[in-house]
């Protein structure tokens, strides 16, 4: 893995300097969005076909009709 980039080195510096408690929140903070950014990722890797885009397509149209 490379060298961490500075900004990030600071905010490490930083929350080195809270209490443990603190820091135990920010650490789950940063693993959720790279969580999220996992699951986004795989989400996107693998689209849908195109004849489910146009059955998804035709659905929000109808419902748009309907008002909803």
């Amino acid at each position: 893995m490379g060298m961490m980039v500075d900004a990030l080195k600071q905010a490490f510096d930083r929350a080195a300097q809270q209490s443990e408690e603190e820091q135990t929140a920010l650490a789950a903070l940063i693993m959720e969005v790279l969580e999220a950014d996992d699951r986004w990722e795989k989400l996107f890797a693998d689209p849908l076909p195109p004849a489910a885009l146009d059955a998804l397509a035709a659905d929000a149209l109808a419902e748009d009709e309907q008002g909803l």
